[in-house]
């Protein structure tokens, strides 16, 4: 278990480091100040709007993933009202990624037949895989992809926490209760960062994406039962 608990960590690290480097942040601007660090991508705190576009295609992404994830999984295993299901919320997708680019003008208007189109048949096919209860899961499904924002949100009040940490040395200079107060809320910041980065990802991973096509399967946990009283025999 601990060297499972290692590799994991080793993987947050690693990805630490590697958007610590695209946002230039190394415990806040702290990079900036004394390596004259500079973002290779974009500074967060300047740009969140951004950002937050950023994260959400993401999300909709791996949500989308999941979807065509779980109609391979529905047309394996010959299950119909699954695959046709997961087709649904495929289309409702598509449609309204067509609705935001047509809304964008990166599409000509006289297109908009297509989202609309692409709804519908969205709609007919989640009503006839999953009844009512599949169009809840669909409404759910947008509200998954929202979810992802919860992460650059986390992110985003991490790199203004280490800002304020610094700015205490800022503030009282170079002495024993600045560098105090700084590192303690450095100490702080890097524990609740760790578990941002491990425990709200894998609600995203396991919730979120696995939701959408993973089944359990094996022997089912039952942690409680009774016990069956013993018949004694005479010897």
């Amino acid at each position: 278990i601990l060297n499972d608990v290692g590799a994991i960590l080793l993987y947050i690290a690693a990805w630490s480091i590697f958007w610590g480097v695209a946002y230039g942040e190394a415990f806040g601007d702290l990079g900036h100040r004394l390596l004259h660090l500079e973002p290779l991508w974009l500074e967060r705190s300047q740009v969140v709007i951004p950002v937050m576009i950023f994260t959400i295609s993401l999300g909709f992404a791996h949500v989308l993933l999941g979807f065509i994830m779980g109609m391979i999984q529905g047309l394996r295993t010959g299950h119909r009202h699954l695959w046709l299901e997961r087709l649904g919320n495929i289309l409702i997708f598509m449609a309204l990624l067509t609705g935001m680019i047509l809304v964008k003008g990166w599409l000509p208007g006289q297109l908009f037949t297509v989202p609309v189109t692409l709804l519908v048949l969205g709609l007919a096919l989640l009503l006839a895989g999953g009844g009512m209860g599949g169009l809840v899961e669909a409404l759910g499904s947008v509200g998954n992809v929202l979810s992802y924002v919860r992460i650059a949100a986390i992110g985003l009040s991490s790199a203004i926490l280490a800002m304020v940490a610094n700015s205490f040395v800022d503030s009282m200079g170079v002495t024993f209760v600045g560098i105090f107060m700084a590192m303690t809320i450095h100490l702080l910041n890097f524990v609740l960062a760790i578990a941002g980065s491990s425990l709200h990802s894998a609600r995203l991973q396991y919730v979120e994406f696995l939701g959408k096509f993973y089944s359990g399967g094996g022997t089912r946990y039952k942690p409680f039962s009774r016990r069956k009283p013993e018949l004694w025999k005479k010897h």
